[in-house]
């Protein structure tokens, strides 16, 4: 039986305030990037690419494919030859 796949949120903060959030599923073999936001004030910062990195870092499972809907997230692992679906 499969478990039920909950969504997750990694988070940048500065001085309590979140500036980025990135949301994500990680289940049943996969690690599905769902979306990125940056807020428009903080953004030319490399938050998302952070939020990035901090995702893949989840993601390091042996044999967990990485799956994107997020079209920044796409671009971000396609420019880095990481492989997804």
């Amino acid at each position: 039986m499969e478990k039920p796949i909950r969504e997750e949120a990694i988070e940048f903060k500065e001085d309590g305030k979140v500036l980025g959030r990135l949301l994500y599923r990680k289940g049943n073999g996969s690690f599905e990037i769902l979306s990125t936001y940056v807020d428009p004030a903080a953004r030319g910062r490399g938050i998302a690419g952070i939020l990035m990195e901090m995702a893949l870092d989840q993601a390091k499972e042996p044999g967990l494919k990485i799956v994107s809907r997020c079209p920044y997230a796409s671009a971000y692992l396609d420019k880095r030859g990481i492989k997804h679906g």
